[in-house]
């Protein structure tokens, strides 16, 4: 008996019951490919609560540092205000205050396979807790950071630092930034049983890049932000082909 995971219709198809589909992500060298999204006052998340919310598929479990998402600040140490990132198997969130250097909460030994992996990172301000999900489910939490997310006005980046050096080598699929701290029922809802969910409706979103979806190729080089910020990115170093149809 065929057991269907929410959103699921019959007959083997993937499509939600509301039309939504994913059929695309992009694939990341780890050389030199990334995606540049401009600056705008919605992706700064200063003093605001925060969540990012994305799928990725490393290549390896050792393959180093290789940020996936990374927003940077025009000047300053380090130039860096947020950043979530791989270490070997390691999921790490972090940013840079001048005068304090880095502050870092690790999620250790996150990743344990090559499979696609559903992460949710969320920020609480006034706390300054940070919690880590994997797949619908905490990981971490409790982990206070001890600042707030500093001042930015650089490029959000897909696939990379701010300052264009350690590359992801992998997938990534389905990235939203909110401004808001996603409760654990919203995680698990988004998580859909390992099945990407729209993001549409979730309270507090302020990005949403669908990764090639809902054209394909034809998408190729722009990477539309579907949320009503319009905050588009563009694919760098890449080609069509990068947009690839190995999906969660």
């Amino acid at each position: 008996m065929k057991i269907l995971k929410l959103g699921q219709m019959l007959g083997g198809s993937n499509t939600a019951v509301s039309g939504f589909s994913n059929k695309y992500a992009i694939d990341f060298d780890g050389v030199d490919d990334h995606i540049e999204v401009a600056d705008a006052v919605a992706l700064r998340l200063n003093a605001s609560d925060a969540s990012w919310s994305f799928w990725v598929k490393l290549d390896s479990l050792s393959g180093g540092d290789g940020k996936m998402i990374a927003k940077g600040q025009t000047a300053g140490a380090g130039n860096q205000s947020y950043q979530i990132r791989t270490d070997n198997a390691d999921l790490k969130f972090q940013f840079y205050y001048p005068t304090v250097g880095w502050r870092t909460v690790t999620g250790s030994s996150y990743f344990t396979s090559l499979d696609w992996v559903h992460v949710v990172v969320t920020m609480q301000q006034s706390t300054k807790n940070v919690t880590i999900y994997k797949n619908g489910s905490v990981f971490q939490s409790g982990t206070s950071i001890g600042y707030p997310i500093p001042s930015n006005t650089g490029e959000l980046m897909f696939g990379c630092r701010a300052n264009l050096t350690n590359f992801l080598s992998g997938m990534l699929d389905e990235v939203g930034i909110f401004n808001t701290v996603l409760s654990a029922g919203t995680v698990t809802s988004i998580y859909n049983s390992g099945t990407p969910a729209s993001l549409e409706d979730v309270s507090g979103l302020v990005g949403w890049w669908r990764m090639g979806d809902p054209n394909g190729t034809a998408a190729y080089p722009t990477i539309i932000d579907q949320s009503t910020n319009s905050n588009n990115g563009t694919m760098t170093n890449m080609v069509s082909g990068d947009i690839v149809t190995t999906v969660p």
